[in-house]
């Protein structure tokens, strides 16, 4: 098990700095990469400097330091009093769904969380890493009103995730089908 934790962790910093790397790994260009309109106009970034060759670090060096000095994140809350907040998408008039493991769907709207859940989610299995899980908008959202969602159905002796769709009309969700269902049941309240 510790072998396992160790090859994981090695393999997760080792895909992170892959990550990082190739992010200006295009040595062909000398555009620089324009900070956004509200940033600090010295976030740019040269990618020029680029290492051609693994063998050039002192250019690797260079670009690793030029990463660092990109923009920073900033945390902001959108919402306090959200219950395991898993999920979220936005509709296309900036509304965003917001699905809580328990089994609720709360809408954002206007920099505001209403305070009541939508209506129409069925029951779900709510137990460690089970519940209402993910949420996505149909590309054609504002034609269909479909909206899709993954959870856990089931009980702690035999549960399995679910992938299910159904429309929204902005309060209420209605006709919830399920499109698909893992063949298999199983025990336990994690890996969904």
């Amino acid at each position: 098990m510790l072998r396992y934790r160790s090859n994981s962790i090695v393999g997760a910093l080792i895909a992170g700095a892959m990550v990082v790397s190739c992010a200006v790994s295009n040595s062909e260009t000398s555009e620089t990469l324009a900070p956004s309109s509200d940033a600090p106009a010295d976030t740019s970034v040269d990618t020029s400097t680029v290492a051609e060759s693994p063998d050039d670090s002192d250019n690797l060096e260079r670009s690793n330091q030029d990463i660092a000095r990109l923009e920073t994140l900033e945390q902001t809350t959108v919402a306090d009093s959200l219950e395991n907040p898993w999920g979220m998408a936005w509709l296309p008039d900036g509304t965003l769904l917001v699905t809580e493991r328990p089994g609720r769907v709360r809408l954002i709207r206007g920099g505001r969380l209403e305070a009541a859940p939508v209506s129409g989610v069925p029951e779900v299995f709510a137990a460690g890493q089970g519940g209402l899980l993910d949420v996505s908008v149909h590309p054609r959202f504002a034609e269909n009103q479909w909206v899709y969602f993954t959870y856990a159905h089931g009980s702690s002796r035999a549960n399995q995730t679910r992938v299910a769709r159904a429309r929204f009309d902005g309060s209420t969700l209605s006709d919830w089908t399920v499109i698909f269902e893992v063949n298999r049941a199983k025990q336990g309240s994690q890996h969904f």
